[in-house]
């Protein structure tokens, strides 16, 4: 097939003409070169494809059923450069980001406003789910860049540093108030005795969380969770109890009341909000020109 393909190309062309001399000219091949070829191909193949008229060539019935397998090969090429072609003069292409609900509201938005201003030619695709589930979509390919929680282990990601994480426990004044009826309680204390929101087991920030809360030797009572973090915040607000959030998401209701945050003797260590992507993934113009956008 491969030593074949110029003279299945040349008798494609010579086949739509019906003239070689004609067909030499489109080829920018000479026409003695034309009819090598044709003849070498016929010998390959066993049989004759084309039978001389006064006006050029016409195709044998085996030149037909030949001809209409090799129009539809040659014209899904033609139209894969012609599609190609135009998405490289327009800049086109498609790009598949993914991130936790939250982390996509609070951090991944300005950086899309950023890249869609300058590249509004491509498609962005956002696709929601823990950090942990995001990881695993780069990996197996389904997804060019995600916006998550720093693993411990890189694997064969690479990482770009975006924000930190700080996670703290906070509730609304009122509940405090309720919770704590006039005593002085440590944060310790208010997390032993609070109804505490948390996360779902299975997502990476609580599994987080956890492992701080048992280093520390700080026993929960009562728990509820929640799939995402703006549910956490909404509920601290409202006084459903007191819950585990990320500092910089919570940051004006800190400064205008609606929330506390609780003290604690030992922070719970900060995590690295970062992309992650895999570095086969910078042969795609889109991703490239999205990580670009966040480095420079």
């Amino acid at each position: 097939m491969n030593q074949n393909f110029n003279g299945f190309y040349i008798f494609y062309r010579v086949a739509q003409i019906g003239n070689i001399s004609k067909a030499s000219e489109i080829l920018y091949v000479s026409q003695p070169a034309v009819s090598k070829a044709i003849s070498k191909l016929e010998e390959q193949l066993g049989t004759k494809l084309f039978k001389r008229t006064a006006k050029g060539v016409e195709l044998t019935d085996d030149g037909q059923r030949l001809y209409a397998h090799l129009k539809i090969a040659f014209t899904a090429i033609e139209d894969g450069e012609k599609e190609l072609s135009e998405n490289l003069s327009q800049g086109f292409g498609k790009i598949k980001i993914g991130a936790s609900a939250t982390i996509c509201r609070h951090l991944l938005v300005p950086y899309l406003e950023s890249f869609i201003s300058e590249n509004s030619a491509v498609r962005v695709q956002i696709s929601c789910q823990s950090s942990a589930d995001t990881i695993r979509l780069i990996e197996n390919g389904e997804l060019d860049v995600g916006l998550v929680a720093q693993p411990a282990e890189s694997g064969s990601l690479e990482f770009i540093h975006v924000a930190e994480l700080e996670y703290i426990f906070v509730a609304s004044p009122s509940y405090l108030d309720s919770l704590c009826n006039g005593e002085k309680l440590s944060g310790e204390q208010i997390l032993s005795k609070a109804n505490v929101l948390l996360l779902d087991e299975h997502n990476s920030s609580r599994m987080y969380v956890d492992g701080y809360l048992q280093s520390n030797g700080i026993n929960l009572s009562r728990t509820m969770e929640a799939t995402n973090m703006d549910l956490l915040i909404d509920y601290a607000k409202i006084g459903l109890g007191v819950s585990c959030v990320i500092k910089k998401f919570v940051e004006k209701y800190l400064s205008d009341g609606r929330l506390v945050k609780i003290p604690l003797k030992h922070k719970i260590p900060i995590r690295n909000a970062v992309f992650a992507y895999r570095q086969s993934n910078l042969s795609e113009r889109s991703v490239k020109a999205f990580i670009d956008s966040i480095t420079h």
